[in-house]
């Protein structure tokens, strides 16, 4: 048994509500953790008026009923080649959120648009979940000021 990594990249344009940026459906018996986020926005580049938006990971305690309106649930990209297809599915861009029974959100932050989020979680700081949990987002939990476009990757490790 060994911990594989896998890429989840994704990219949206006109976001201008909540959005979950990634949804993540742990397999049977594999449990994963995110590793880390990148998360750039593109739209923002000349805007004036500083902003800053709330990121955050909300995990099912119980349960998770998935999102909708992004893309349909596909495998990660391993980080090296010949890594077998992931486990997990993940979702991207769902503008109606996932909800939770019992969930937490073990990670909030905020980012300025201008500068991005790149996210490193040491060994006793990753965010996991198992199965029995439903599953887990990266959220962006409010509207921004105006519409922006944004793009990065989630880093996932998945136990095989």
């Amino acid at each position: 048994m060994a911990w594989l990594y896998y890429e989840c990249p994704f990219e949206r344009s006109a976001v201008t509500a909540a959005i979950d940026v990634v949804e993540l459906q742990p397999a049977d018996d594999m449990p994963i953790f995110i590793s880390s986020i990148i998360l750039k926005v593109t739209s923002e580049i000349q805007e004036a008026q500083e902003e800053w938006l709330g990121v955050e990971i909300q995990r099912g305690g119980t349960g998770m009923t998935s999102g909708s309106g992004g893309s349909t649930a596909a495998s990660a990209l391993p980080t090296t080649p010949k890594l077998p297809a992931s486990g997990f599915q993940f979702e991207e861009g769902n503008g109606t959120l996932a909800t939770f029974t019992s969930g937490t959100t073990p990670f909030r932050d905020a980012f300025n648009v201008r500068v991005g989020l790149e996210r490193l979680f040491t060994p006793e700081e990753v965010i996991g979940c198992t199965q029995a949990n439903g599953g887990m987002v990266v959220r962006l939990p409010n509207a921004a000021g105006d519409a922006l476009d944004y793009k990065g990757t989630v880093t996932v490790a998945e136990w095989v």
